[in-house]
C-alpha cells in the first residue's frame, strides 16, 4: 500500500514487489523546487501520486475509464 511520506525509492520497491506498472512519470521543476509526478496501474485501476524529496504528498485514486 503507498503512503504519504514515503521514498521513492519505498515506492518503486512496492511497485516491483507487487508487479504493478508504471504508467508515467514526470518530473518537474518550477522557482527552485522539483517534483515527481506518477500513475501506477494496480490491475483494475491507477493511483496517482506526486512526491518530492521530502516524500509522497499526495495520492489520488484514477479509475481504469479514466485513462487514456
Amino acid at each position: 500500500m503507498l503512503t504519504r511520506g514515503m521514498s521513492h525509492e519505498e515506492v518503486m520497491a512496492i511497485v516491483e514487489g507487487q508487479d504493478w506498472e508504471v504508467l508515467e512519470e514526470r518530473l518537474y521543476e518550477e522557482d527552485g523546487e522539483e517534483w515527481t509526478e506518477m500513475t501506477i496501474w494496480q490491475g483494475d485501476h491507477a493511483v496517482a501520486i506526486t512526491i518530492d524529496e521530502e516524500g509522497v504528498y499526495e495520492i489520488q485514486y484514477v479509475p481504469a475509464w479514466a485513462l487514456d
